[in-house]
């Protein structure tokens, strides 16, 4: 669980961004679009949605189309890189709304889309 600026977690949340919980609800949702995104980057693949703690189903689903010489050590290794992924998404996603309204750029969506198209392509 991450928080930042002192903030603590809530039960149902991973994390706290300026004051803004990430729930758990949030983190699977981005989770599975991550996933989406990525089968759909190799048509046929199937949608591998991590489930942390300890990824059971991400390897189960991953074992079926690697290699048989990939061991379930990168197996996991790949299901916790892609849940990292979309937690860093997410909390820079809401680093970036939070400096918008700070600064009163929340009036300006043109800036907001910009930037979080940057943060997609980083």
């Amino acid at each position: 669980m991450v928080s930042g600026c002192g903030s603590s977690i809530p039960g149902n949340s991973v994390a706290v961004v300026a004051g803004n919980p990430i729930t758990q609800q949030a983190l699977a949702h981005w989770g599975y679009v991550a996933a989406v995104g990525e089968s759909e980057q190799s048509p046929g693949s199937p949608v591998i949605v991590p489930d942390p703690p300890t990824y059971t189903k991400c390897i189960a689903s991953l074992k079926k189309v690697a290699p048989a010489t990939i061991s379930v050590a990168e197996l996991k290794t790949a299901c916790v890189s892609q849940f990292s992924q979309t937690l860093e998404y997410l909390i820079r996603a809401d680093w970036i709304q939070g400096q918008a309204e700070a600064r009163d750029a929340g009036r300006d969506q043109g800036l907001l889309r910009g930037a979080h198209r940057e943060l997609l392509h980083s």
